[in-house]
């Protein structure tokens, strides 16, 4: 795992010299460093393993920082840590470096368990998007077990991307219109191998059998206005992709204060 909190090092000075931060915002919005590893079935239960062990350990130690972990049924894993400005970077990087250094050996041993347990990893910055979002209900309970997500890609055509913003509002507004109440959030990347890519998690549903069920009938709801909709997104997007996947909060981290 220190191999990942390394990988950040790159990734945040490729962030300060590629990303434009001239825009001043008056409430930042949450944004996440992601790193996307790839795993086989065998993999993908030695890396929630291993996670699993740095987690225990970070909640002994107090380790400010929280930590998310997602994965999908196709050999997909993501590992993100949410941050506000992007002067948290260093602070993340600073107290990793603390704790791994103060405590070598316990290093030397997570490293154990995370070798071999992932084919390949790579990293991106996403910013979470509440004004195109239908976000839950705040709780101060932290949240338990797993939870079904069904994750998409929406790879935009060149200089598309203020249009098909239009299209994420007016979705977003038949959900609402119709009292969908389902989480959904859209997030856009501030660093990634192809920024013309809008990220969704929508978690209508238990399981993927509810969710195709339960987001056909939302369709239908939507009637003519959704069919005008969808023929408005077809001519905007080169590609989709889809993942049906878990948020695991028992392979998750979050700070007792």
């Amino acid at each position: 795992m220190k191999r990942l909190f390394g990988v950040i090092l790159i990734f945040s000075i490729l962030l300060l010299s590629n990303h434009h931060l001239n825009a001043q915002e008056s409430a930042p919005k949450t944004k996440y460093m992601v790193w996307e590893i790839k795993v086989t079935p065998v993999q993908l239960e030695s890396l929630l393993a291993a996670l699993k062990s740095q987690n225990e350990f970070l909640k002994e130690q107090n380790y400010p920082f929280p930590n998310i972990t997602q994965y999908t049924s196709d050999g997909y894993l993501w590992y993100s840590v949410p941050f506000t400005n992007y002067a948290d970077i260093d602070k993340i990087e600073a107290a990793s470096q603390k704790l791994w250094k103060e405590n070598s050996d316990k290093s030397k041993e997570l490293q154990e368990q995370f070798k071999d347990a992932f084919s390949a990893i790579g990293g991106l910055i996403l910013e979470a998007q509440p004004e195109l979002s239908i976000l839950p209900g705040e709780s101060s309970v932290t949240p338990k077990g797993k939870k079904f997500r069904f994750f998409e890609k929406f790879y935009i055509k060149y200089g598309k991307e203020k249009e098909f913003e239009e299209l994420i509002k007016r979705y977003v507004a038949m959900r609402k219109n119709h009292d969908i109440q389902d989480a959904f959030y859209t997030l856009y990347p501030a660093f990634a191998p192809d920024m013309n890519v809008v990220y969704f998690i929508d978690e209508t549903g238990n399981n993927a059998a509810e969710h195709y069920t339960q987001n056909e009938k939302h369709w239908q709801m939507f009637g003519e206005e959704g069919e005008q909709l969808w023929e408005d997104v077809k001519h905007l997007v080169s590609k989709i992709e889809t993942h049906l996947g878990t948020i695991d909060y028992e392979v998750s981290y979050f700070p007792a204060n």
